[in-house]
């Protein structure tokens, strides 16, 4: 179990670095209520999250390799740049979940890096640098929406779009853990 005052010194370690930095990697946190929490750069490598309530926290960046998330809902999560290798995502909720440079668990989750953006997919998103939409979306992409995105989205999608999309069919993820709002 994580305290109030565990969050409050970690909350200070992320702010300024006045408090200490969460290490809960192994713990069993089933069950838990961590719903809007700040959990940036938190050690829960291995953690058993199972059920968790994560709605809205804040995990950019946290180490979650080989956790058990089965269950868990992270609905509205930032989880940019976290680390889920090998994690398990099976039944778990990810509605509207920031992915943006995630190392995937390459189940539910997988990801790869072209030049300067990350690639991360679920089932039926697909997250691209800071872009996060439905692949239908992409697959569909009126060329001004591309660039309208970032200065050299268009370059860089004429040069790896199609290749994306490739690598999504010949490697889909499983399951529905993330969808985009409608």
């Amino acid at each position: 179990m994580i305290t109030a005052e565990q969050l409050q010194l970690h909350d200070g370690w992320v702010r300024n670095g006045s408090g200490k930095r969460l290490e809960a990697a192994a713990a069993n946190l089933g069950y838990a209520n961590l719903g809007d929490a700040n959990l940036r750069y938190a050690n829960l490598g291995a953690a058993n999250l199972r059920y968790a309530n994560l709605c809205g926290a804040n995990l950019r960046a946290a180490d979650l390799s080989y956790a058990n998330l089965r269950g868990a809902s992270l609905r509205a999560a930032d989880l940019s740049y976290a680390d889920f290798s090998g994690a398990d995502f099976s039944g778990a909720n990810l509605r509207d979940a920031s992915l943006n440079g995630v190392t995937g668990n390459m189940r539910e989750i997988k990801s790869a890096q072209f030049d300067q953006w990350a690639v991360t997919w679920s089932a039926d998103v697909l997250a691209i640098g800071c872009q996060q939409h439905a692949i239908e979306e992409w697959r569909n992409a009126d060329p001004r929406w591309i660039a309208a995105m970032a200065n050299g989205a268009s370059d860089w999608w004429s040069r790896y779009g199609a290749l994306v999309l490739q690598l999504i069919d010949a490697s889909p993820a499983t399951g529905r853990v993330l969808e985009v709002q409608p």
